[in-house]
């Protein structure tokens, strides 16, 4: 397998796993603020062209007291290892 054949399946992979998020969200009542604990709403997914280690970065908002997340998801993280 090529590395944008590799690229491609984990990004497959990704989009599963934040469907799967999306779904356990909305089930569980949101990604509670770290702040204030009220829900977060989840801004959107980008390449993370940065960091070696890291392949998205997806961010998180507080519309009540203005929090703010990032979240990177690891290119070698458990459930991308052969």
């Amino acid at each position: 397998m090529g590395l944008s054949e590799e690229v491609i399946a984990l990004r497959a992979e990704v989009a599963a796993l934040k469907e799967a998020a999306t779904l356990w969200s909305r089930r569980s009542g949101g990604v509670p603020c770290l702040h204030c604990g009220n829900e977060m709403i989840v801004g959107g997914d980008h390449d993370c062209e940065d960091e070696e280690e890291y392949i998205i970065v997806t961010n998180a908002s507080c519309p009540k007291c203005g929090g703010f997340l990032l979240f990177y998801t690891p290119e070698n993280g458990p459930e991308y290892r052969n």
